[in-house]
This record gives C-alpha cells, structure tokens and sequence, in this order.
C-alpha cells in the first residue's frame, strides 16, 4: 500500500493542475490532433511525433492547426475546469485517486534535455512501465531520454535514477518490458528512433543490443522502428507500430531473429494487418496488440493465427493493453493517446475492461476529474496490484508527465 503521506487530497490535485510549466514550442509535429494520423516513424531524435503516414511534418501549420494543439486547449473556462475537477475518478469499486506525482521524481529530469532544445527531459517523456513480478519484488521501472532508466521502489515513495550505458541515454525507449529468463531479470527497451531493442538487467547495465530484423521486408530496406516487446518462451516479440507494422521474434538464447513474423499495413480494422500496432502484450500464451489507428485490440497466438478483435471507443486510440487480476476477475486496461470521438472532455480516457464480457466497466479521466492538466493525452498505463489494492502508472505525452493513481477504498467510489 501507499503511505498516507503521499496520498494527495482533491485540493493537493487542484493545484498541481493550475500551476504547471509552460507549453512547449510550437512545431509542425507538435500534436496528434492538429491533422490525419499518419503512417511514418518519428525523428530518431527524440521521437515526439506520433504521425503514421508518409505526410511531410515541415508543412506550414495554419491558425486552425495552432488552435487545435493540445497547449491551446488549455485556454478554456477556468471555472468550468475546476468545476470537473474530483478526488476520483472512475466507476464503481474501479475509482481511483492520484497518489503521485512527477514531484517525487529525480530532480535530473527536470532539466533540459540535450537531444530536445528548449524542453525538459520529462517534457519529452514518450515511453511505457515495466513490472518486476517476481516473488518479493515489486519494482516498476521506466526511461526518459536524457536522463536514463528509473527504479520506482515497491513502496513508491522512492524513484531514483539507474546507471545508463551512454547508447541508450539519447535515444527514446519507446516502452519497457520485465521478463525472467534462465532465472535472471531482465528488461526490454525499444528504441523506436534507434531501430534498435536494448536489453538490460535491473540495475541498468546493458547486456545486449537487437538491431534490424533480417527477415524480408526488412532486408529488402522497409523501415523500422521498433515501439513495444514481450517475451514468451525465450523469444522477445517486437512490434514494429512506426514504420512498416509488423510483429516478430526473436531467440534470446541464439541471438538470432526467427524468421516468425505477421503483420503489414491496414487500411481498415482486419485481422492480421494494422493500422499502428503500437503496443504488445502477453498473457496466458495469447499475444495482445493495441491497433491504434482504428481502436482496436487484436490477439494472436504464437504460430501468428488470429483469435479475435474487439474494439474501444471510437477515436481512442488505444496505445496499449495491460492486465490485471483482482477478487478472481481478469481485467484489461487501456491507455488512449486520444479523447474519443465527440467527447466533450479535453484529455483522453484510461479504460479498464472486463475481460470476460469484454464490456468497458470504468472510464479514468486524469486531466478532466483528477486535475492532472498535462494529461491531454496518455502514451502507457500500467495496472499492478499491492496489498489487494490497484495501482496504475501513467504517462502523459505532450507534454510529457508521470502520475500514480491508486484504487480508493470501496466506500469512496463513485
């Protein structure tokens, strides 16, 4: 459990949200929402851009773009925010409260990052969680470019910065996975400007770097770029969401790429293809992709047969999908990049599932009920259960942040 120390109340929340740092610089690939998603990797720079076409990002934005940018939304009724603002957020047992904040992290990201001019290191952070899940452990680790790999400790009052190899430190990790192999923890770093996955112990050092696939197309010279892994019986998994949207293995033990691999471009929903398989997950010996371009969450089994599909919230934009277990019920839960589609809110929607109906049953809203103003849009959420209590972890992005928000207690939801 949290301590009581760092549980916020709804008036701690409420001035988080009203004084925050100001709005990054205007660019061209600033926002999600200025134009049509699109079908390219992004800058192997910092990788901010979550465009998924072959559009050009150096286009002249016109006033309408402007206004559009997620920074602009945040000139609205000062009343009428603060009006939205709760100490929860969700439904039912399945409400939950900010516990903590970027404020508990290391002062180091705080500082500006020297592979993004005029931004912060966590302005930029454009990643995902990792959860140590052995017996005793508990650590959540996570990455920001600039700084480098972070342990949260299990009582999540302590984060503190890990020792990070230089080659990775410019790079983005796109996300981070925890997996035990030959009985040691390791963690999984896509490097989605890098084209590269790293593979560290727990302790930050690096063991081993995946570059390209050699599998056609990628031998052929299609793109890569790398945005999420799991592992499953000593193969990693990777999706390639930002460039050419295939998923693939590769054999930890020989070093090699497998030669396994499914996928390609969509130009609609379909099993097999994608839009933008941004995220990877694996449970029970099924593989989970979060299709966000067309709200969707596919599953697969290893030898690449398609299971099933099923859909989110229209617009949603689902980035990816997570489990979790509590009083014998499986729940998924989804991080959206977006609002859904003619939402009146002005950030996007954690959504927790019922895996047995596949029936959304809460809807979080981190920036709109919880006062979390940086939250327009959410790149990772990831569930973890302490003492019988939920705990998620969340990442906003553009502009990045970091919260905790905890499960509160059955009298108190809503």
């Amino acid at each position: 459990m949290l301590p009581n120390l760092l549980r916020l109340t709804s008036s701690t929340a409420l001035c988080f949200a009203v004084f925050v740092a100001p709005a990054p610089r205007l660019t061209a690939q600033a926002s999600e929402q200025s134009k049509p998603e699109q079908q390219s990797h992004e800058s192997p720079s910092h990788g901010h851009s979550h465009s998924e076409n072959n559009a050009s990002t150096t286009e002249l934005l016109t006033i309408e773009h402007v206004l559009s940018l997620p920074q602009n939304q945040n000139a609205i009724d000062t009343g009428a925010f603060l009006d939205r603002v709760k100490a929860s957020s969700g439904d039912g047992d399945l409400s939950f409260e900010v516990s903590v904040t970027s404020k508990q992290l290391p002062k180091k990201v705080f500082e500006e990052n020297p592979f993004a001019k005029k931004r912060q290191i966590l302005d930029c952070a454009h990643g995902g969680f990792a959860f140590d899940h052995r017996e005793g452990q508990g650590e959540v680790y996570w990455f920001l470019q600039g700084a480098g790999a972070m342990r949260i400790h299990t009582d999540r009052s302590k984060i503190e910065l890990l020792a990070t190899d230089p080659k990775m430190v410019k790079f983005n990790m796109h996300n981070a996975t925890f997996f035990e192999h030959k009985g040691k923890g390791r963690i999984s770093w896509p490097a989605n400007g890098g084209s590269s996955v790293f593979i560290t112990d727990v302790d930050g050092k690096l063991l081993h770097t995946i570059g390209r696939p050699t599998m056609k197309p990628y031998s052929e010279g299609a793109g890569y770029a790398p945005t999420d892994t799991a592992y499953l019986d000593g193969k990693l998994w990777v999706t390639d969401g930002y460039a050419s949207k295939f998923v693939m293995s590769y054999d930890l033990d020989e070093e090699k790429w497998t030669g396994t691999i499914f996928g390609g471009r969509a130009k609609k929903a379909e099993p097999g293809k994608f839009g933008t398989n941004h995220g990877i997950t694996i449970h029970k010996g099924l593989i989970y992709i979060a299709g966000r371009y067309f709200a969707r969450i596919h599953s697969y089994k290893p030898n690449t047969d398609f299971v099933s599909m099923f859909p989110l919230p229209d617009g949603s934009k689902p980035c990816d999908f997570e489990f979790f277990k509590q009083a014998g019920k499986l729940y998924g839960v989804a991080a959206s990049l977006n609002k859904a589609s003619g939402s009146k809110d002005t950030g996007a929607a954690i959504y927790i599932v019922d895996m047995e109906t596949l029936k959304i049953v809460s809807t979080i809203k981190p920036k709109d009920e919880l006062g979390l103003s940086r939250f327009t849009h959410l790149h990772n959420v990831f569930p973890c259960v302490d003492d019988g209590v939920v705990t998620l972890f969340c990442q906003a992005w553009n502009i990045g942040d970091f919260a905790v928000l905890s499960q509160v207690a059955k009298e108190q939801g809503k």
